[in-house]
């Protein structure tokens, strides 16, 4: 699983995939309790256009947690059986009018220095060099003379949820630059009452609860297209930069998520240096790539994004 939305769900806690139909229940001391699929109630999407594509709401009495898939048009209610197990099922109509959305589906592309605190627990997320680190910290382990209770991952905080005992977050593991596509995911938890940080061990998804790639004719795809496009205004901007050697290649075409790459010279440096844009995700759905991410090439070349970023002679540079 890629842990991507967290949200209470009774006593328990429910964790929503990133991108399958999938969905975890977890006790708030971390134990994974069921898992279930609403693959069969909906059509699998043919695009990811929606942004975000998932909204968490709470229903009106608080003893379920809905699902918005904005790419399915459908909402889907999750809910615990008397026999612990957590039920997936199609709302009914109207559903969403009387429900308060508590998270969403998004990537996590944070200030400098974001910070959250809930609990007496402090999240923090910070970028350097292109790289992100998330910290989450147990505050009064630190007014009460206890051992630090701390843990420290590469990457970005997509959600963060918190008991007075109980911490818990969801790190995309990820670099800013360059940027990571399709990057794992993992679910932090801090027990205040133990002292104890770990890492939950979600179960892997079955493969007939998850969709399944899409292989559409990319070479005549108009969102391919539109990526090239992009990758050739790129090289014009690196020549008129003084680069060298300037080219675009396509990577990938046999696969749901075909690469393209921007790759150059410069005068100086010894190094080759490549840009890649992935415009879908591993379903072979259009995701808007870079551009959708508002990442711009013109803006990265205006930083120090070069300047961070040296290799050996011949060596290839990934931006």
């Amino acid at each position: 699983m890629k842990p991507n939305i967290l949200s209470f769900l009774g006593e328990n806690i429910v964790v929503v995939d990133d991108v399958q139909p999938v969905a975890a229940l977890i006790s708030v001391t971390g134990e994974v309790l069921d898992c279930c699929s609403w693959k069969s109630l909906v059509v699998q999407p043919s695009s990811w256009t929606a942004w975000p594509h998932r909204i968490l709401f709470t229903n009106r009495n608080g003893d379920g947690v809905l699902v918005q898939e904005r790419n399915c048009d459908a909402t889907i209610q999750l809910e615990v059986s008397e026999s612990n197990r957590l039920v997936a099922t199609l709302a009914p109509a109207g559903s969403l009018e009387s429900a308060t959305a508590v998270a969403r589906g998004r990537y996590s592309i944070p200030r400098p220095n974001d910070a959250h605190e809930a609990d007496g627990w402090d999240l923090r997320v910070a970028e350097e060099g292109g790289v992100w680190q998330t910290s989450l910290r147990d505050l009064t382990s630190q007014t009460e003379g206890r051992r630090p209770l701390e843990i420290h991952r590469t990457g970005a905080a997509v959600a963060l949820l918190t008991t007075s005992d109980h911490a818990f977050s969801a790190i995309r593991v990820a670099t800013k630059r360059p940027w990571t596509f399709d990057a794992r995911h993992e679910l932090l938890h801090l027990d205040r009452t133990s002292g104890h940080s770990t890492t939950v061990s979600l179960p892997d998804i079955e493969l007939s609860d998850a969709w399944s790639p899409l292989f559409p004719d990319q070479l005549r795809s108009p969102e391919l297209m539109t990526a090239i496009k992009q990758a050739v205004l790129d090289c014009s901007e690196l020549t008129s930069r003084g680069a060298f050697d300037v080219a675009v290649r396509l990577d990938e075409m046999d696969t749901p998520t075909p690469r393209v790459v921007v790759q150059f010279k410069l005068p100086g440096r010894s190094e080759i240096f490549e840009r890649e844009d992935r415009p879908f995700n591993h379903l072979g759905l259009h995701t808007g790539g870079l551009a959708g991410l508002s990442i711009f090439f013109g803006e990265d070349l205006d930083g120090d994004l070069l300047e961070r970023h040296v290799a050996g002679p011949g060596e290839v540079v990934r931006l």
